[in-house]
């Protein structure tokens, strides 16, 4: 299983705009039969942090996926506008696998 996760911070008075975005590029997801993220927030942390996961079975179905997004024209234009909510420099991806069973 892989796992893609992506973090960001978002601007204050600004996280109503980018959740709504977010469940826009899930809509999206559903209509092209792509994986939806989970949306999630921490309890605590970092003020206005919000984190989207995706669990794809292979690392092939994370690779179709991501060069479907990115050619899509109305995902591309949600995710863009999404980034003026962000605080620059504050987004991080992370790509986890499935642990491995060592021999």
């Amino acid at each position: 299983m892989y796992q893609m996760r992506n973090t960001v911070t978002v601007r204050y008075g600004k996280f109503r705009e980018y959740h709504t975005a977010m469940e826009q590029l899930n809509e999206i997801a559903r209509q092209r039969g792509w994986v939806e993220a989970t949306l999630l927030v921490p309890v605590a942390g970092v003020d206005n942090q919000y984190v989207c996961q995706w669990d794809y079975p292979t690392l092939a179905d994370y690779e179709r996926e991501t060069e479907s997004f990115y050619t899509d024209s109305d995902a591309m234009k949600v995710f863009r506008g999404a980034a003026d909510f962000v605080i620059e420099g504050t987004s991080r991806s992370e790509l986890l696998a499935s642990a491995p069973t060592i021999a």
